[in-house]
């Protein structure tokens, strides 16, 4: 890595920065992958300062893990409901107004499992990727332009916002 490349490392993950796993991301969801990330975070802060609950709850509000992930409330609610239902946290609401309180419930079993789940589905996306590909790149001779340069043909989108002016590439592929 070059003293440039380490030097904008260093600087990124020196304020605001999300480790998140890639095999969570492709198991659970970006939202869920990063909001656990932030939470996990979060408890090991409140833990190393004393301050979980007797029942090793910590409070978090929407405003705050929005900002330290740009989550919004509303994919927040989805998200730790998709992190409890794969029992990863536990979440409650406590206290008049309500608060929320959140406590890190996961096993390693639980985490193993959804990393293979994440990595089969990345294999899967992967493998898809190249098919994908393939069959672009194999388009018959008589698919092609005059040319046989571009497997592709634009044409201009008649009624778009843009007044037509977009041009849509599309397979000219049809089935012998």
């Amino acid at each position: 890595m070059s003293r440039e490349t380490q030097l904008i490392h260093g600087f990124l993950s020196s304020d605001a920065y999300i480790q998140s796993n890639a095999s969570l991301r492709w198991a659970l969801g970006r939202d869920e992958a990063d909001l656990y990330a932030e939470l996990l975070s979060r408890n090991n802060y409140f833990e190393n300062r004393g301050e979980l609950t007797v029942d090793g709850y910590f409070f978090n509000t929407v405003i705050s893990l929005y900002v330290k992930t740009s989550i919004n409330g509303k994919h927040q609610r989805t998200a730790i409901a998709n992190l409890r239902k794969h029992g990863l946290i536990d979440f409650v609401l406590r206290g008049a107004p309500p608060k929320r309180y959140f406590k890190m419930i996961a096993t390693l079993k639980i985490i193993a499992d959804l990393i293979m789940i994440g990595k089969e589905k990345a294999q899967k996306a992967s493998d898809d990727a190249k098919c994908a590909e393939m069959e672009y790149l194999n388009v018959p001779k008589w698919h092609s332009n005059k040319n046989n340069l571009n497997k592709n043909k634009a044409r201009i989108v008649p009624n778009n916002k843009n007044g037509g002016k977009i041009k849509e590439v599309y397979d000219n592929y049809r089935p012998m």
